[in-house]
C-alpha cells in the first residue's frame, strides 16, 4: 500500500471509520484531485519564484551593462583619436614613403 493510501486509511481508522474496499476507492478518487491541485499550486509557486529570481538577476546585469556603456564609448573614442594622430603625423620617415 502506498504512503498516501496508508495515510488516508490511517486517518479513517483513527476517526473510528471502518470502510470496505469500494468506499475506500471512492474516497481516494475524491481526495486525489484535491491533492493534485495542491501539488500543482506548489509547483506553480516554486516556478514563479524561480522566474522572479532570474528576472531580478537579468535586471541587475542589464543595469550594470548599461552603466558601462559610457566608459566603454570613451575608451573607444580615445583609441580612435590616438589612431588618427598616428595616421596623420608628419614625420620625415613617413613623408618619404
Amino acid at each position: 500500500m502506498s504512503s498516501f493510501k496508508s495515510d488516508i486509511f490511517g486517518m479513517l481508522l483513527s476517526c473510528g471509520i471502518s470502510i470496505g474496499p469500494e468506499l475506500y476507492t471512492l474516497a481516494l478518487q475524491v481526495a486525489l484531485p484535491c491533492i493534485q491541485a495542491e501539488k500543482r499550486k506548489m509547483l506553480m509557486e516554486h516556478e514563479t519564484q524561480k522566474i522572479q529570481e532570474l528576472d531580478e538577476q537579468y535586471q541587475n546585469e542589464l543595469k550594470e551593462w548599461k552603466g558601462q556603456l559610457r566608459p566603454r564609448k570613451q575608451v573607444i573614442i580615445s583609441a580612435m583619436g590616438a589612431i588618427g594622430l598616428l595616421l596623420n603625423h608628419n614625420c620625415s620617415i613617413c613623408q618619404r614613403l
